[in-house]
C-alpha cells in the first residue's frame, strides 16, 4: 500500500513547490520593495515556522513509521502461530497501538495547524501595530499597511500549501525508506 502514496506523490514533485515558492517569492519581493521594514516585521513573525514546522513534521514520520511497521506485523500474525485466541489477543494490542500512533500524528497536526494560524494572525497584528505607528510617524502611509495586510493573506495560502507538500514529502519519504528495506530484505531471502 505504500508504493500507490509514492506514485501519486511522484505526479506533484517539482511542479507544485514551483509554483508556491514562485508565489511567495513574488509577493515577499514586492512588499519588501514598497517597505523595508515592515517586510522585516513580517518575516520576523513568519520565520519560527521554519524551526517548529519541520520538527513537528519529524515527529509525524516517527509515528508514521511505526504505524506502517505495526501494520506490517499484524498482516503477517494472521498466520502467525497459536490458537485463535492467542492471535487475536496479540492483534488486539497491534490495533491499539495503531490507533494510538494515528491519533498522535492527528494531534502533532493539528497541533501544527494552530500554530501556524497563530503566526499568522500575529504576524497581521504585528503588521497593523507596527504599520499603524509608522502611519503615525509618518514614515509610510495608510495604502502600504493595507498592501501589507493584502500581502499577507497573498502568502498565507501558497506558505500552507508548501507546509502540505513538506509533509506529504516526509510521509512519503519515509514510506519508501520502509518499502526499500522490505524489498532488499526479500530479495536476501529468494
Amino acid at each position: 500500500s505504500e508504493s500507490e502514496a509514492i506514485g501519486g506523490f511522484a505526479g506533484e514533485a517539482v511542479a507544485e513547490p514551483a509554483l508556491q515558492l514562485g508565489i511567495l517569492l513574488s509577493v515577499t519581493g514586492y512588499l519588501v520593495f514598497i517597505q523595508p521594514l515592515m517586510a522585516v516585521i513580517m518575516l520576523g513573525v513568519i520565520v519560527p515556522q521554519l524551526v517548529f514546522v519541520p520538527l513537528m513534521q519529524m515527529a509525524i514520520n516517527r509515528r508514521v513509521r511505526g504505524r506502517i511497521a505495526t501494520l506490517r506485523a499484524t498482516s503477517g500474525s494472521v498466520i502467525g502461530e497459536g490458537t485463535p485466541q492467542e492471535i487475536m489477543t496479540r492483534q488486539s494490542g497491534q490495533f491499539d497501538t495503531i490507533f494510538a500512533l494515528n491519533m498522535g500524528v492527528f494531534e502533532l497536526k493539528f497541533s501544527m495547524n494552530f500554530l501556524m494560524n497563530f503566526m499568522h494572525q500575529l504576524s497581521v497584528a504585528t503588521i497593523l501595530g507596527a504599520g499603524g505607528w509608522l502611519v503615525v510617524l509618518g514614515r509610510t502611509d495608510t495604502g502600504t499597511l493595507v498592501a501589507f495586510i493584502s500581502g499577507l493573506a497573498a502568502i498565507r495560502g501558497p506558505w500552507g500549501d508548501l507546509v502540505s507538500w513538506f509533509q506529504a514529502f516526509s510521509v512519503t519519504k519515509a514510506k519508501y525508506a520502509l518499502m526499500e528495506t522490505s524489498l532488499a530484505a526479500g530479495g536476501r531471502e529468494t
